[in-house]
């Protein structure tokens, strides 16, 4: 039931009057905590599988953490949201850590 409680729990996170970091925070803990009872599978072939499925797992976990925290941002993100998802390949969760206000108060991303 934990799994479930922690899924339903990622799916309601709204920023609302939270900042993008503390919706961020939020998000991240949750993952954890659900990779702690549902940890990343490892490859237990002998000799170890050359194909890519394990690591297209881990990627689309990697995007879904994308599109759950722009879900979950403010209407008045949607124009980054929509830049984001457009996107090929999405931006991975670590350059969200980057994100930052503008003298404007307007969310900006750093994109390397």
């Amino acid at each position: 039931m934990k799994i479930t409680e922690l899924q339903q729990d990622m799916a309601s996170i709204k920023q609302g009057d939270k900042s993008t970091t503390e919706c961020f925070t939020r998000l991240c803990v949750l993952w954890d905590e659900l990779k702690s009872y549902r940890p990343d599978p490892i490859c237990a072939c002998n000799p170890k599988c050359s194909c890519d499925t394990l690591s297209n797992v881990l990627e689309r976990r990697k995007q879904d953490h994308v599109m759950q925290f722009l879900r979950g941002l403010n209407g008045q993100f949607s124009t980054i949201k929509s830049n984001i998802l457009m996107m090929d390949p999405l931006p991975s969760i670590a350059r969200f850590s980057h994100m930052q206000y503008n003298k404007k108060g307007k969310l900006t991303t750093i994109m390397h």
